[in-house]
């Protein structure tokens, strides 16, 4: 049976590899070409029909949960690129486009073909991700942490982040918006980084009790932010906990997922038409009735649909009138790990260098950009910002080999290390997805970097804490035999 589940995976790799070299050549020719005129019917089929067939082949050959990370991932490009193509053929209108920017067929279509390619690449790397062998007992022998050091840096990480946002609370937070929150602040820093990690840590040991204990601090922390506004990082944070719970506590069927996706749904299209409320006003039930003009689940593709909206403009205008960045915002969004301690109004890496979103927003909607509003961006587009076609195919590879390859580990690795690295990552790039690297890369190297420092912290404690001595185990030992015995008598 194994054997015939080997060359099942091995078949499907041969095919996967053989159509993502083959629609590389094809997407060269067509933007090189053009695509012309034609109607844009049969490239939004094909989006569609991509989508459906890399799901079907992930979950019948490769997948062992409906809510495991290549899976959740595809979920959300489906929805951030896949919603226009849905818009289109459905007949509804969306967000794809800048007032007094005209857009051509050939740009849909190119735009198309470039999402397709990139999730046929993402899967190839998901797929030699999964079925790379490795020496599975040496991968379970590296507890880089025990489960106790865990649980400790995670309560520890979790004082840190309550405390900070109990200082951060502000009363008029209540009669704000979204927008005027403020700026960010070192103890909003602090808590919206270490909340979510002690949810990841409290959630990665083998106690059920400290688990559900990171179960409630998550679900909390994802009330706050889509309270406060952020319904894309709200949304992430219960994405990871639904993967974390079907791997911690109980598995989620297709059905509870179905209905639990529903529920999301609509909760994300009732904070989307509430954006411009205060946080008194979104906790008013009696209003949720009032506010829906329409369906729930055609307000999320409308609202998805901006991400496509980045991506087609980017495709049409690089490189004719800008040249690729080779590179360069990936460069100065690694140098956003660091504070801005070079004196500039803000830091360097916006103040001397003009990002994607920036680029976007100030050439195709200057009087939206100058009230300080943005449109987010997109991985692929970023991709091809810096390198075009190659870039798309290479970094969408990528993500899904390393995220397949974390998963696998975590999967056979004793220790809750890995879940909790994977968890951070996973919370992130369900963001990135719609956004460019300069959004979550500080994130994710400041909530690994608290983590691995508190937890060794932790682990010295532990470690130089006075051990009790042989003569002192025996009488605990003995005594538990007696109150054995005692027990066994009555």
């Amino acid at each position: 049976m194994n054997g015939v589940k080997t060359n099942n995976k091995t078949i499907t790799l041969f095919f996967t590899l053989v159509i993502s070299i083959g629609m590389f050549f094809v997407s060269n020719i067509l933007f090189y070409y053009g695509v012309g005129s034609y109607s844009t019917i049969f490239f939004n089929i094909f989006v569609l029909f991509t989508f459906i067939i890399i799901f079907v082949i992930w979950n019948k050959i490769f997948s062992e949960s409906i809510v495991e990370p290549i899976n959740l991932l595809i979920y959300v490009q489906f929805i951030f690129l896949g919603s226009n193509p849905l818009l289109k053929i459905l007949g509804i209108e969306s967000n794809d486009y800048f007032v007094g920017y005209n857009l051509t067929n050939n740009d849909y279509n190119l735009t198309n073909v470039l999402i397709s390619l990139g999730v046929i690449f993402f899967l190839l790397g998901a797929i030699i991700g999964k079925i790379k062998k490795n020496n599975i007992a040496e991968v379970a022998k590296k507890v880089f942490f025990k489960n106790i050091y865990l649980q400790w840096s995670g309560f520890l990480i979790l004082i840190v982040g309550v405390c900070s946002l109990i200082i951060d609370f502000d009363i008029r937070w209540l009669i704000s918006t979204y927008q005027n929150f403020g700026s960010m602040t070192i103890w909003r820093l602090l808590w919206t980084i270490c909340l979510p990690s002690s949810g990841f840590l409290l959630m990665s040991v083998k106690s059920k009790k400290i688990i559900m204990i990171g179960f409630l601090v998550l679900l909390f922390l994802s009330g706050v932010y889509i309270l406060m506004g952020n319904r894309g990082y709200s949304i992430s944070i219960l994405l990871v906990l639904l993967w974390l719970y079907d791997k911690s506590i109980k598995k989620i069927t297709k059905m509870k997922f179905l209905v639990i996706s529903l529920i999301i749904v609509i909760l994300v299209s009732i904070f989307f038409q509430m954006k411009t409320m205060t946080l008194i006003e979104k906790l008013n039930v009696l209003q949720y009735t009032k506010i829906m003009k329409e369906s729930p689940i055609v307000s999320l593709l409308k609202e998805s649909s901006v991400t496509y909206r980045t991506l087609i403009y980017t495709i049409k205008y690089i490189p004719n009138f800008k040249p690729y960045q080779l590179g360069a915002s990936y460069f100065w969004a690694l140098t956003t790990i660091l504070p801005n301690i070079f004196g500039t109004p803000i830091h360097p890496a916006h103040y001397y260098y003009e990002g994607p979103s920036e680029w976007l927003r100030w050439n195709f909607s200057p009087a939206q950009a100058e009230l300080g509003q943005g449109f987010g961006f997109s991985m692929i587009g970023e991709a091809f910002f810096n390198f075009g076609i190659v870039g798309v195919a290479v970094v969408m590879f990528l993500l899904g080999y390393f995220i397949s390859r974390l998963s696998k580990l975590s999967k056979y690795n004793e220790s809750g290390f890995y879940n909790v690295t994977l968890a951070v990552i996973l919370s992130n790039i369900f963001w990135g997805i719609r956004n460019q690297l300069s959004s979550i890369v500080r994130d994710i190297v400041l909530q690994i970097i608290i983590i691995f420092i508190i937890t060794i912290f932790v682990k010295l404690v532990f470690r130089s804490s006075p051990k009790k001595t042989k003569k002192e185990g025996s009488r605990l030992l003995i005594g538990n035999i007696q109150i054995h015995r005692y027990r066994l008598k009555k």
